[in-house]
């Protein structure tokens, strides 16, 4: 890819050609492995901005609920140490097993995956502000070195079409990205409360997700190369 001329370079359409020129290069074993391509890939092209820094696994904010403290990561940080603006970066890799290899992992829980993915671009969301109360009613504090939001994306890659599904019998039925589907600024997405299946109460996942932007469910795809060619999707989510 190109070097970047000015950071605002990093916008939807690069995030979404430079996932598509990893995936098409090799088949991702593991999501830690595709984030630190992702991350070198973004250094390689600030080579010319070179106030900039990529880092991996972030401390960006830590969550106060009454006396207990927890600390908050973010998978990528672009990062100008002169200048504290930042943009951050989420990606979720949930795969399916390839039939007769151990290639992939079997991920499943679609339902937990989909609110996980959904729960990271609220977490980008809250690192615009330097403090706000989270959707579990905690105190969530950005980092105080983080003091210039830019934008930041939510990234979900995956071969398990459940994802690009609807599911009308499942509780988690509002939580998943059939394409062309929107999710609104200012609606609330929850579980089905009218579903017998019940097993995300009393856990960090038990609360509905409102955003203040709108998020349209653009899917993307590409093969994955030889020996083991598979049909990759992914969806990039900007947050302003």
């Amino acid at each position: 890819m190109p070097a970047l001329k000015t950071i605002n370079s990093i916008n939807s359409g690069y995030i979404t050609s430079l996932i598509s020129n990893l995936l098409r290069k090799k088949l991702y074993r593991s999501e830690a492995q595709l984030q630190f391509d992702v991350a070198w890939q973004i250094r390689a092209d600030l080579i010319n901005l070179t106030d900039w820094q990529v880092l991996l696994e972030y401390l960006s904010a830590t969550i106060t609920s009454g006396k207990n403290i927890k600390r908050s990561y973010t998978d990528i940080i672009v990062y100008n140490e002169k200048t504290k603006e930042f943009i951050p970066i989420e990606i979720k890799y949930k795969t399916k097993a390839l039939k007769g290899t151990n290639v992939l992992k079997n991920h499943g829980a679609q339902d937990l995956g989909a609110y996980d993915f959904l729960w990271d671009v609220k977490r980008i969301e809250m690192l615009k502000t330097f403090s706000c109360i989270t959707p579990q009613g905690d105190t969530y504090k950005r980092e105080g070195e983080l003091s210039s939001f830019i934008r930041g994306f939510s990234v979900l890659v995956t071969n398990d079409d459940s994802y690009l599904r609807h599911h009308p019998n499942s509780c988690a039925k509002n939580f998943y990205f059939k394409p062309g589907k929107t999710f609104y600024a200012g609606n609330a997405i929850d579980w089905d409360r009218t579903n017998k299946s019940m097993f995300y109460r009393g856990t960090w996942r038990d609360a509905a997700l409102t955003f203040s932007n709108n998020y349209m469910c653009n899917w993307n795809n590409t093969i994955a190369p030889t020996p083991h060619p598979e049909k990759m999707q992914y969806l990039v989510f900007e947050i302003i």
